[in-house]
């Protein structure tokens, strides 16, 4: 099984920069929302599954 580490700022970031894209403008904490949203779908769908370390929230892939 290969870790994998998901960096919860870059995709924050990401999905800013593609809702921009499409002429959407987030506000307030939307992106942080739709972050969390996207990693308790891939939690859910046993795509990902959750390792806290050292305060650090580290992502495996489950394969």
């Amino acid at each position: 099984m290969n870790e994998i580490k998901v960096d919860t700022e870059e995709l924050s970031e990401y999905l800013y920069d593609k809702l921009i894209s499409v002429s959407l403008i987030p506000t307030g904490n939307d992106v942080e929302v739709l972050a969390n949203i996207f990693f308790n779908y891939l939690i859910q769908k046993d795509i990902i599954e959750e390792i806290n370390l050292d305060n650090n929230e580290k992502f495996k892939e489950n394969s």
